[in-house]
């Protein structure tokens, strides 16, 4: 990355990891020599290689993470303090029945526009499930994995 060592007291990484451009040791030495120290890493990535699609074959995905691997990655790069957790739980068996039903040669991405009621159901179950994690209550399975680390 372009910045001084030290630059940052957070780095945000949404999915960056998962595509096959990105080498995730290069990327996470990268985030840590440009956090302050004790700065917080902040992760999302893709869940279960086994959940792989057509969608992450179009969009170059390489790679799904369970949450031991990713656990992993962080620590050899000199994280410490490292919490990993699942999330997208409550949308998970809507996830894997898509996935399911959907030929992996399918050369369409599901990211697509959608109706807005769709879009405003599948956000309030999202914030369903953020509001039962802030009360300390966690599903333990979903489609993406948040990491928080310190350096």
């Amino acid at each position: 990355m372009p910045y001084a060592a030290g630059s940052f007291s957070a780095v945000v990484s949404a999915d960056v990891l998962y595509h096959r451009s990105v080498d995730e040791c290069a990327a996470l030495a990268e985030f840590h020599r440009c956090l302050v120290p004790s700065g917080l890493l902040l992760m999302n990535l893709p869940a279960y290689g086994w959940l792989a699609s057509a969608h992450d074959q179009r969009v170059h995905g390489a790679r799904r993470y369970s949450a031991r691997q990713a656990a992993k990655l962080v620590l050899a790069a000199g994280f410490s303090d490292v919490r990993v957790r699942h999330w997208n739980g409550l949308l998970f068996p809507v996830m894997l029945l898509h996935r399911l039903t959907s030929s992996r040669a399918e050369a369409a991405s599901d990211v697509r526009e959608y109706p807005g009621w769709q879009n405003r159901l599948l956000f309030a179950i999202m914030m369903a499930e953020h509001r039962l994690a802030s009360i300390g209550l966690r599903v333990p399975f979903g489609g993406s994995i948040q990491v928080e680390a310190r350096k």
